[in-house]
């Protein structure tokens, strides 16, 4: 997790808290599940650097799980 020059390095089930209109990104080594929960949730507040991915839908940029534990297993295995 990176937010501002920060960098944070987190372990599983941990939290971070990025205060509003805090710009921030994360990426993993290994792979991971990231929930990004907000208060409040606006369609247009989210931007990217990377120019193809911003040019996409919020819908595709999103990765649904329809199986929550059948997605953890999978991971544990």
């Amino acid at each position: 997790m990176c937010s501002k020059d920060i960098k944070t390095t987190l372990k599983p089930g941990e939290v971070f808290h990025v205060k509003p209109n805090q710009w921030h990104k994360f990426h993993t080594l290994d792979g991971a599940i990231i929930e990004e929960v907000s208060t409040t949730h606006y369609n247009d507040d989210s931007f990217y650097e990377d120019v193809a991915i911003m040019a996409l839908s919020r819908e595709e940029r999103k990765t649904k799980v329809a199986n929550w534990k059948v997605a953890v297993k999978n991971k544990a295995l």
